[in-house]
Parts: C-alpha cells; structure tokens; sequence
C-alpha cells in the first residue's frame, strides 16, 4: 500500500508533539484521498475560511508556535528552502477559523525577532485556495496569504533576539531553523544541511562584531 504524506508546507514540529502530528497526517491523508475521489475537497478542509471568501482582507490574531521551512523544486534537480512560520488558533474577532495555519515567514514577521512559543501576533491576510497532497491523493484546501500589518500584541519577552533580515539574509535564517530542529530534521531525513547552519554562524558573529563598536 502506497502512503501519502501531507504536502502542507511543513518541516517543523516545533511545540508539538511529533508522533502525535505524523499520526494525524497519515489518518487525514488517507481519508482525503478517499475524499478527494468524490468530491475533490478534504473533509479537513478549513471551511470557515473557505466561507470568509478571497475579496477582502480580515484582520487575524494567533498564537504563535514554530518555525520551519518548506521546499520549492527549481527545474529537475535544483532545491530551494523557504522560511514558514506556523501558528495555532488562528482568531478572527472571537471565533477560531482554524486551529493550526504555516505561513511563509515574511519580512515583516522576520521584524519582529525571536518569538517565544505562546506569543500572540495579529496580521491581515487574504484567504486562499491550495491543492495539498501528491498525484490522485491531492485534494482542496484554504490557507491565508500576504500578511501585512504585523505586530506582537502579547509579549513574552523584553530582551527579544535578532533575527536574520529577510530578504537578504535568507539563508542565515534557514540555517536557524534547521540548528533549532536538528535532530527532527536528521531523524526524518527531511534535508538538514550545514552549510545553512553555518550562514546562521557567520552572521551571528557579524552581528556581535558590529555591536562592540
């Protein structure tokens, strides 16, 4: 029997239970793609979303949660990672529209610094229709895109860390993530690689050198 993984963005489990989450992804998986034959849409699709519509803009609120990185195929061979950022119960007013959503992780979350786990952030977005899945498995999802207007609206922390500027520091950035997760990534064999880690290094130490002065 073939198995099916999710194909939502996602390469971090950060701050969540790791086998739990797999097991999660195989069950809706495979329930999806019995789905997907009638109907083409998961009976996990976030269906307040879906209703919210993509004319306007909404202003969401979410817990903050972890970092990750997703990969983009440029031609036949060539691999690129994208920074993500995941975030539970996602809020719009008082009403959760879902309780997890990766985003990619734009400049202006990169802006911020160092988030802690729990932290709330507030963001407008624009809701988004995606396929997930591979091959016949692929079936209908909505997700949220272009986040502007962002800020911390419960903080955690008064000394909050730098984070690498997006887009130049792209791959510093990467390499944070991949140090944060090591051990997930090497056990799942989901594309660590150390030359990241040691652009993250080198503008570390950029970064220190600058501040002595």
């Amino acid at each position: 029997m073939s198995l099916y993984i999710l194909a939502e963005p996602i390469f971090l489990l950060s701050g969540l239970t790791e086998m739990t989450l797999l097991a999660k992804s195989i069950i809706n998986t495979l329930a999806d793609k019995q789905w997907s034959v009638e109907t083409g849409e998961a009976p996990m699709t976030r269906k307040k979303l879906k209703k919210l519509g993509s004319d306007e803009r909404f202003t969401f609120q979410a817990n903050y949660a972890g970092i990750g990185m997703k990969r983009t195929m440029r031609g036949k061979i060539n691999t690129r990672f994208l920074p993500t950022i995941l975030f539970e119960h996602v809020m719009l007013g008082d009403q959760e529209v879902t309780d997890h959503l990766w985003l990619n992780y734009t400049k202006q979350f990169a802006e911020l610094g160092l988030l802690t786990k729990g932290e709330i952030i507030q963001f407008n977005a624009r809701v988004h229709r995606y396929k997930k899945g591979y091959a016949e498995a692929k079936v209908t999802d909505y997700g949220l895109q272009r986040p502007t207007k962002v800020s911390i609206i419960k903080s955690m922390t008064e000394d909050r860390a730098k984070l690498p500027p997006l887009p130049d520091e792209k791959n510093a950035l990467i390499g944070l993530i991949m140090k944060t997760n090591k051990d997930t990534y090497l056990k799942s064999g989901r594309g660590f690689d150390q030359w990241y880690v040691d652009q993250y290094e080198a503008w570390l130490q950029t970064e220190s050198n600058l501040t002595k002065y």
